[in-house]
């Protein structure tokens, strides 16, 4: 509880700098703390997100709830899991724990409201704030799930619901790792890139299926919980940030749209 209280008083800091303003930039950023987060949650929890919510929660309790996790699991476990798939999960299961994360988001914040005027300023704050909204808005949403849904860990017992049980129905590694890939997927233009991106949000779920921490159902729901929340800050009324890496003779080149 001590740590929720940390995370939402860091945030609330976070947003209540207004770094940038639209009177310098043609693009709409943070008026305030209050507006900006209640329009992001009614966005996140609009009838439709619920549906999609929904939607994607039954799909991982048919895989929880039959032999198709367990299937998954001792299929991994037995015929994919070696030492490079061990050495890939000591890389990616940070990118989903908590405070690191936060800290790189809040810095990328900050970073990027004292250089706003330059690209790297931007592109940092556009990364930073919508990872931290995307994370505030839709964190309760995983703490309910698995407070609720009270699935086990591989190493525990099976991934039957059993609501109230244990708290591991939705990965919050998976969820926590996935939200930066999916806030630079929409950043970027190129398709190549996009897949790149879009394939990197799930390295962080795949490797706690791989440390036998997580069953399937559990990394999906985690990552289907970062999608929805980032793909619902991405439709605002707001210009956004767009990316878009060239290469030529001359090099690489990265040109920045500024779409209202």
């Amino acid at each position: 509880m001590k740590r929720s209280y940390k995370i939402c008083i860091l945030i609330f800091l976070l947003f209540s700098i207004h770094p940038i303003t639209a009177r310098e930039s043609k693009v709409s950023f943070v008026k305030n703390i209050g507006t900006t987060i209640s329009e992001d949650y009614l966005k996140f929890y609009s009838l439709q997100n619920l549906k999609y919510l929904l939607g994607g929660i039954c799909i991982a309790g048919i895989s929880a709830n039959t032999n198709v996790d367990h299937n998954i699991q001792n299929w991994f476990q037995e015929d994919i899991r070696n030492d490079n798939t061990d050495q890939f999960s000591k890389v990616a299961k940070p990118i989903g724990n908590v405070y690191e994360p936060l800290s790189i988001y809040a810095g990328l914040t900050l970073l990027g409201g004292l250089t706003k005027h330059t690209t790297p300023g931007a592109v940092a704050y556009q990364l930073g704030s919508k990872s931290l909204r995307a994370i505030m808005i839709s964190a309760p949403s995983v703490g309910i799930l698995q407070f609720v849904l009270g699935a086990s860990r591989p190493n525990e017992d099976n991934s039957h619901w059993h609501p109230f049980h244990d708290t591991n129905a939705v990965s919050g590694h998976a969820f926590m790792g996935a939200i930066p890939f999916l806030t630079i997927s929409k950043m970027v233009e190129p398709v190549y890139l996009k897949t790149f991106f879009y394939v990197g949000s799930v390295a962080t779920g795949l490797s706690r299926i791989n440390d036998n921490k997580h069953y399937f159902s559990q990394a999906l729901a985690g990552w289907w919980i970062a999608y929805l929340a980032v793909n619902s800050l991405d439709k605002e009324k707001e210009g956004k940030i767009k990316l878009n890496p060239t290469f030529s003779l001359d090099g690489w080149k990265m040109k920045l749209y500024f779409s209202l």
